[in-house]
């Protein structure tokens, strides 16, 4: 079986292959490809950690997969062998364009970052062969980029490839080495693997009311002249009014400005709208907590429920647009399909109508939470009461 080589850091020392794991993927007597010998491989740095992950198994190709946690992120890789035409275990090359496009139906819609390298046998270096027009046509329709551009064979040609998709931002840079065990050259991509950017900070002012000192602001207002000789005019009351109470916050409960950063980006459905309705929720809810009164909690709870139905409708909203913009565009679809939500992945024993009841079953689920959407209300608790004042 010809060598292939995807290190995520490569090392020229020895020490470090001292401290590396191998995954190794035997075959195994249901692969139609052969029953023994051979089989996929991965050999990994440590220390990591593997998620669980799996890849049907197909009859004219071998393939593995792992998808190691990084420490922001994760990327799964995808190991194929596909075995030449002059095999005897080879099989119809339409049979393999069948069954590669049914893995990359699950793969290409990975949910993070992926690569797909391997043996392919398939002549790129060619552009009038047929084979490697349909395979990369098969690939322009999932969105995704072949990366190797020389040849990776002692015969000249480029058969082992890597694949992601196009919007990727690996950026993963290509290069290969004439020392070889192997009739296949090695190949060694690096990536540049960098957490989800944050949106940038923001500045958010706000007064710290509950932490003010009741009896010092009742002492001053008392001593203020609103209270001790207050304007006989109604302008000049009210004038009074707002500039004494002003001072005395500004006083007892001054403005704090704080830089804030963000854990996780924002959604991007999540809109203007939004934001200023959840500020208006939450003041509901905190004179709710307040008061415990019956109709501070219908308030709030209408409140509450017109919330859900706004993000329902908002989410309704943005996934129905992008859809709709990349309906006519392959390339687009397969990627908004990814970046919402991820397809099932399928096992040798998955039929066809159980693929499709998937579809029919999902989709009856999102109409019924947009048009009964449940909510869950969690106990409430409150700290001890204090004077409020309402300017």
């Amino acid at each position: 079986m010809p060598s292939h080589f995807l290190p995520l850091q490569a090392r020229s020392d020895f020490h470090a292959l001292l401290h590396t794991s191998l995954i190794s993927i035997p075959r195994n007597g249901s692969n139609k490809i052969s029953s023994s010998g051979g089989g996929t491989a991965f050999l990994i740095r440590e220390p990591f950690t593997q998620l669980p992950t799996s890849v049907p198994d197909f009859s004219s190709f071998e393939s593995s997969s792992v998808t190691p946690q990084l420490s922001h992120s994760k990327l799964s890789v995808f190991n194929i062998y596909r075995p030449p035409s002059s095999s005897s275990h080879a099989k119809p090359f339409s049979v393999f364009l069948d069954d590669f496009s049914s893995f990359l139906s699950s793969a290409a819609t990975t949910p993070h970052e992926f690569i797909i390298t391997g043996d392919f046998n398939i002549h790129l270096d060619n552009p009038a062969d047929t084979l490697a027009s349909q395979f990369l046509s098969l690939l322009s329709s999932f969105n995704l980029s072949q990366h190797v551009h020389f040849p990776t064979h002692d015969k000249n040609h480029i058969v082992d490839l890597v694949i992601t998709s196009s919007d990727t931002l690996l950026a993963p840079a290509v290069s290969f080495t004439h020392w070889s065990p192997s009739d296949h050259f090695p190949v060694f991509t690096r990536m540049s693997i960098n957490p989800t950017p944050l949106p940038p900070p923001t500045l958010h002012s706000s007064r710290r009311l509950h932490s003010r000192d009741v009896g010092s602001f009742l002492t001053d207002l008392k001593s203020s002249q609103l209270i001790t000789d207050p304007p006989k005019s109604l302008g000049l009351l009210l004038f009074a009014y707002n500039t004494t109470l002003s001072s005395l916050l500004d006083k007892h409960a001054p403005i704090v400005t704080k830089l804030c950063r963000r854990q996780s980006p924002s959604n991007p459905w999540f809109s203007t709208n939004l934001r200023a309705f959840r500020s208006t929720l939450r003041h509901a809810e905190n004179i709710w907590k307040r008061t415990h009164s019956v109709a501070d909690w219908f308030s709030f709870k209408s409140v509450r429920n017109q919330y859900h139905k706004l993000i329902l409708s908002s989410k309704k909203e943005y996934y129905s647009s992008l859809v709709s913009s990349a309906s006519d565009n392959p390339k687009r679809l397969w990627q908004t399909v990814k970046s919402s939500s991820p397809l099932p992945t399928t096992s040798p024993g998955t039929s066809l109508d159980s693929f499709a009841s998937f579809f029919t079953g999902k989709i009856s689920k999102l109409r019924l939470s947009h048009q009964q959407p449940h909510y869950i209300i969690s106990a409430l608790t409150t700290s001890s009461s204090s004077c409020h004042f309402w300017p």
